[in-house]
């Protein structure tokens, strides 16, 4: 018979994974709802192809392309192509360098076409197996956008939850703070910049393929406008092979 302090280990440990995951899946209605209301707003669809697929040994290539349809889903506001190559340390953690190109058309201001450099490391925080996980991503951006000089530096944290809920379903949340740490003349602000949460579920299709929907809320701070809410419709294809 096991002592008894490790069965109560053993009966506490299910209950704080499924605190945890619960807490990360409710954050987008928690944190988003008092914001949306000290904000000007927008509602969008973003559509985007995701994927992780190994290269061989440890080397991996990491792709993110995506569409956004802005302005109460009447134009295509940006684009977003990125990619990146990395290595897997160990099974729960890796490590890229990529690059990404982002072409910004917001109504009544000026396209810029930006450019970015990125470090990133992916990492396990949390792994329940059958009961779900929580997985961590890093990012470090280095900003250019064309016709000037200067380089925004930005770091991005993002926290993912997937809780099984049988049949291949999972439900899926995230938060992800952006933090600047300087300011440009094309725009990026200092300091706090955007949070972005999502809510979804997960739909496997095929072996390494899924569907993810949900929405998404990202809450931009600004300095000469009202602070944005966007209401974003999320759909995406992702792959992991």
């Amino acid at each position: 018979m096991p002592p008894p302090q490790r069965e109560e280990a053993a009966m506490a440990s299910p209950c704080l994974r499924d605190f945890a995951m619960k807490l990360l899946l409710s954050l987008p209605l928690l944190l988003l709802a008092p914001m949306a209301h000290a904000a000007e707003e927008d509602t969008q669809t973003w559509a985007a192809v995701h994927g992780m697929v190994g290269l061989g040994g440890r080397a991996v290539v990491n792709f993110d392309y995506q569409a956004r349809i802005t302005d109460t889903h009447s134009r295509a506001g940006q684009v977003l192509l990125r990619q990146a190559i990395g290595y897997r340390i160990n099974p729960k953690t890796s490590v890229f360098g990529g690059y990404a190109y982002v072409r910004t058309d917001n109504l009544g201001a000026k396209v810029l076409d930006e450019h970015r450099l990125f470090q990133q490391a992916n990492f396990s925080i949390l792994d329940a197996g059958k009961n779900g996980a929580i997985t961590g991503r890093t990012r470090l951006e280095q900003r250019f956008v064309e016709g000037s000089g200067e380089v925004g530096w930005r770091m991005r944290q993002q926290v993912r939850g997937a809780l099984p809920i049988g049949k291949g379903l999972a439900l899926v949340g995230t938060a992800e703070p952006f933090f600047a740490f300087n300011r440009t003349t094309w725009g990026q602000k200092a300091g706090f910049d955007q949070l972005r949460l999502f809510g979804g579920i997960a739909v496997p299709v095929a072996r390494g393929f899924a569907i993810e929907t949900g929405y998404m809320g990202q809450y931009i701070a600004r300095d000469a406008k009202a602070d944005r809410m966007n209401h974003i419709i999320s759909l995406a294809i992702t792959i992991n092979r």
